[in-house]
C-alpha cells in the first residue's frame, strides 16, 4: 500500500458529503470517518458539502479525486457521478448507471427477476390513486405487508401495514408531508432473520465480505434503530447454516458482477424458513461509527483507512 499512499499524498481529494434529503447527517458523519480514516494513513483531504453553491465550490477547488460519500438523492441516483463524469473527475463508489438502477427499488426489483435472484413479492402500488388500486392490491399480497417508498435509503419512508385502515392513514400521512408521490410500492412481509453484507473490489479480485446479522431491539430497523448506538443489536459474523450462508455469499457475488459494480455495495436479505431472499443493494454504504461495512471490513482483517485509500487510487481508472 505504501506505493498507493505515495501516490494520493500528491493529489487534491475531496470528500463529498451533505445533501438535501433526510440523509444529510448521516452522509456528514461518513465524510468525517472517512476523511479522519485517511488523515491516519497521512492523505488529506478535504469536506465539500453538497448544498446550493456545490457546483461554484467544485469549480473552485478542482478535484483531482472525489470521494463520494453521499446517500440519498444527488449522491446515491446517479446525479453526482453523472456531473463528475461529464467534467471527467474520477470517484469512488459505482458509476451513474448502476446507482440510479439500484436507488430505485422498484427497478432494482426488475433486476432481481430478470437474474433469477429469489426476492419478496411486489406490487408497484400508486399512492395517487388509492382507490382503484387498494382492491387490486387486497387481491395481489395478504395482510400485512410493507409500503415503501421507491427511491429511499435508510428506511425512510417504509410502513408496515396491518389492514386498510392502516394503509389509508400511511396515504394520508403521505400527503402531509408533501411526499404525494406515485414511486411507492407494497412489498410481502417476510418473518424471519435480517442480514446484510458487503461485496467489495479488493486488491482487483471480488470478495465478500463476513454476513453481519441485524436486529432492532424494539420494532423493525427504521432510521432511528439504524443510527443511534444501542439500539440494534449485531451478530458478526451472522450464525447461520452453511447451505444459507453460501447461498447468500453466492447471490451476492452474482449481483456484484452481473451489475458490473466497481467497488463497494451492501446487500439486505431476509431470510425465511430457510431461504435467503434479496431485498434491495446499497451502493453508497454509510461509514459512521455505526454503519454495518466498516463493521465487515474489520471483521474481514481489512483496514478501513486502507480500503478507502484503495477505493481513491482505483478511481482513477474506475469512472467511465
Amino acid at each position: 500500500m505504501k506505493e498507493v499512499f505515495d501516490w494520493l499524498k500528491k493529489k487534491k481529494i475531496v470528500v463529498v458529503g451533505g445533501g438535501f434529503d433526510a440523509e444529510r447527517e448521516v452522509s456528514l458523519n461518513s465524510a468525517a470517518n472517512v476523511i479522519s480514516s485517511l488523515q491516519e494513513k497521512g492523505v488529506s483531504s478535504h469536506l465539500l458539502e453538497m448544498d446550493e453553491d456545490f457546483i461554484k465550490n467544485l469549480e473552485e477547488l478542482k478535484p483531482e479525486i472525489v470521494y463520494n460519500s453521499l446517500h440519498g438523492s444527488f449522491g446515491e441516483d446517479g446525479r453526482l457521478q453523472g456531473l463528475l463524469d461529464f467534467l471527467k473527475i474520477p470517484y469512488t463508489g459505482e458509476g451513474h448507471y448502476a446507482s440510479a438502477l439500484c436507488f430505485n427499488k422498484i427497478h432494482t426489483k426488475y433486476f432481481f427477476s430478470a437474474a433469477g435472484i429469489e426476492s419478496a413479492k411486489a406490487f408497484f402500488f400508486k399512492t395517487s390513486d388509492e382507490s382503484r388500486e387498494i382492491p387490486i392490491l387486497e387481491k395481489t399480497l395478504p395482510y400485512p405487508f410493507v409500503l415503501k417508498k421507491a427511491a429511499s435509503g435508510s428506511t425512510i419512508g417504509v410502513f408496515i401495514i396491518e389492514n386498510r385502515k392502516t394503509l389509508l392513514e400511511k396515504i394520508e400521512f403521505i400527503r402531509k408531508q408533501k411526499e404525494f408521490l406515485t414511486d411507492y410500492f407494497v412489498e410481502e412481509f417476510l418473518k424471519g432473520k435480517e442480514v446484510t453484507v458487503g461485496v467489495i473490489r479488493h486488491l482487483g479480485d471480488v470478495k465478500v465480505l463476513p454476513i453481519l446479522s441485524v436486529k432492532a431491539k424494539k420494532g423493525f430497523l427504521d432510521y432511528e434503530a439504524k443510527y443511534t448506538e444501542g439500539l440494534i443489536e449485531f451478530e458478526i459474523p451472522a450464525k447461520l447454516e452453511k447451505s444459507v450462508e453460501e447461498s447468500i455469499q453466492k447471490t451476492a457475488r452474482d449481483i456484484f458482477t452481473q451489475m458490473f459494480f466497481r467497488q463497494c455495495v451492501r446487500i439486505d436479505f431476509i431470510i425465511q424458513k430457510g431461504v435467503p431472499y434479496a431485498l434491495e443493494v446499497n451502493t453508497s454504504p454509510g461509514n459512521t461509527k455505526t454503519s454495518d461495512v466498516p463493521m465487515m471490513l474489520k471483521e474481514a482483517g481489512i483496514d478501513k483507512g486502507d480500503f478507502y485509500a484503495q477505493c481513491l487510487y482505483t478511481a482513477s481508472y474506475d469512472a467511465v
